[in-house]
């Protein structure tokens, strides 16, 4: 399992912005067009107990080279999680 303090970077896969807000940690991000952040796993597990929070993290947001948390949040991902823009 992830620690909760272990930062990943995340990156706004979208062509507008992406927001969210977890209240449990006093948090409220917003993500500009292919922004990239350093978001700890605490933090994503947490969104990803909200509604919808899990959409946002497999539609609108991509974790980088930590397959294992990704697993947790979602289950198996597609191929196509990954893929870039010009993929």
């Amino acid at each position: 399992m992830v620690e909760n303090n272990m930062t990943v970077k995340v990156t706004n896969r979208d062509n507008g912005s992406v927001g969210y807000s977890v209240p449990d940690l006093n948090i409220h991000r917003t993500f500009q067009p292919k922004e990239s952040k350093e978001i700890s796993a605490e933090e994503l597990r947490k969104l990803s107990y909200l509604p919808g929070g899990d959409v946002i993290i497999r539609d609108y947001l991509i974790i980088h080279n930590n397959p294992e948390l990704l697993k947790e949040l979602l289950g198996e991902v597609e191929p196509e999680y990954y893929y870039s823009e010009e993929e």
